[in-house]
């Protein structure tokens, strides 16, 4: 019996493969563009792509190298994402089956197959599914007691999204609660593994920028001062949560039960999701993609929720028809909110880059360089509000050509500076430089500028 449950895991792995392609995004997603133009500067040495300081390396490390194989750097970062994908529902199933059982393992898994949130973000290429894949990685090799090598991937987990140093704040937090000689020592190789992973990148931020930490201060910065058109209530989760699963509802019972249990494992899985749950609820900026990143953990307790609730019908016939209706419940509801998104139209940059070769660029969304072989000057980072108006301003004589979408550089609402002085900002660049293109739609300006 626990072989044919061993092979259900892949058979829910199939059958999101096969969903999957029926519900492809071929969308290049503006972080994704980041992320992509980040690798070919990194593999370029600096003479192609983007750089943003602010972003962790592991995810423009592998995105650039599929650049540097000359592969297609839209198609191919959706399919290692696809991967990627299929190993946190692995990894799900991995850790259910260590901390509960095979039941709550599958069910587990399936519930972050089918999420309407993780199903839609699997072929978008940004960092939430690669970074839980390394710290769901890491959370099973430390349930399994193989300490260094979850500090190595809770570092990479970390490297991938910085948000995910939470995962290794926890096991540091469990090792360091029961403290002996024994925990001494295995805390000892967490900690190594970790510091050893993340150390080329703070060696690469000391000799970059004179301090190991700059990205992360950054990072700090935007969260503060950017994103403001996400601004959500703090409830604004909790009935995100509701229309993802109705089901999370038995989340209560899983949660309670572990609170009570005392169980080393089960608590681990218990202090994760809440550090995230509880970190996201109090920022400001709210979006359902940010799920993904406790949303195995959830899944877990929702399952040990529900069994333990069918496990008190003692009528076996009831108990499975009640667990029928709740699957096909979740199949309903997640099927509804599956997306094949409708592509988006950027050939009025592209077909200019393609037919001429300026240097120089300056732009205003990464995607309009994806798939070229370009370097470009980013006009929003790290924010576009008044003080970087007037940096270009002073820089102005360095830009050749211009791709501008004006309702990319929204200002910020607190800044009226900004908002007088933009309009007045994109004449200027009208009248210095040659008018090569023009599209409205809306209210939105597509300019295309040339020296």
């Amino acid at each position: 019996m626990k072989q044919s449950k061993n092979k259900l895991i892949f058979l829910i792995i199939l059958l999101f493969f096969f969903a999957k392609l029926i519900f492809f995004n071929k969308n290049v997603w503006w972080d994704s563009a980041v992320y992509i133009g980040m690798g070919k500067y990194i593999y370029s040495f600096g003479r192609v792509g983007l750089w943003e300081a602010s972003r962790p390396v592991v995810w423009p490390l592998i995105l650039g190298l599929l650049w540097k194989l000359n592969l297609d750097v839209v198609f191919y970062p959706k399919m290692i994402e696809l991967l990627f994908s299929a190993g946190c529902i692995y990894f799900t199933y991995l850790i259910g089956r260590e901390v509960f059982n095979d039941k709550i393992a599958l069910l587990s898994a399936f519930f972050v197959a089918f999420s309407p949130t993780f199903f839609n973000y699997t072929t978008i290429a940004l960092t939430e599914i690669p970074s839980l894949f390394f710290g769901l990685a890491a959370v099973y090799y430390f349930i399994r007691r193989n300490f260094l090598f979850a500090g190595v991937l809770s570092g990479i987990s970390f490297m991938t999204r910085f948000l995910q140093f939470g995962i290794f704040l926890i096991l540091f937090l469990f090792l360091l609660s029961e403290y002996n000689r024994k925990n001494l020592i295995n805390l000892f190789y967490l900690i190594l593994g970790f510091v050893l992973t993340i150390l080329p990148y703070l060696l690469f931020n000391y000799f970059s920028y004179n301090n190991l930490f700059y990205p992360f201060f950054l990072q700090t910065f935007l969260t503060k001062y950017t994103g403001w058109m996400y601004h959500q209530p703090f409830w604004f989760y909790f009935l995100g949560l509701f229309k993802e699963n109705i089901l999370f509802v038995f989340a209560i019972i899983g949660l309670f039960l572990i609170i009570n249990a005392g169980k080393y494992k089960k608590k681990v899985i218990f202090f994760i999701f809440s550090l995230f749950f509880i970190f996201f609820i109090l920022i400001k900026h709210k979006e359902m993609r940010f799920i993904i990143t406790f949303l195995p953990y959830l899944s877990l307790i929702t399952a040990y929720g529900i069994y333990s609730f069918l496990d008190k019908i003692k009528n076996r016939n009831v108990r499975n028809t009640i667990f029928i209706i709740a699957i096909s419940v979740f199949l309903i509801q997640s099927f509804f909110q599956f997306e094949a998104a409708e592509i988006i139209d950027y050939s009025f940059f592209y077909e200019h880059l393609d037919k001429e070769n300026p240097e120089n660029i300056w732009i205003t969304n990464p995607v309009y360089i994806v798939d070229s072989n370009k370097k470009a000057e980013l006009i929003y980072y790290p924010s576009f509000d008044s003080t970087r108006i007037k940096e270009l301003r002073g820089d102005i004589t360095n830009a050749n050509s211009i791709l501008m979408n004006t309702c990319d550089i929204p200002c910020p609402p607190w800044d009226n500076i900004c908002s007088n002085e933009k309009p007045i900002f994109i004449e200027e660049l009208k009248k210095k430089f040659k008018l090569i293109a023009y599209k409205k739609m809306w209210d939105c300006e597509e300019i295309i500028l040339e020296r």
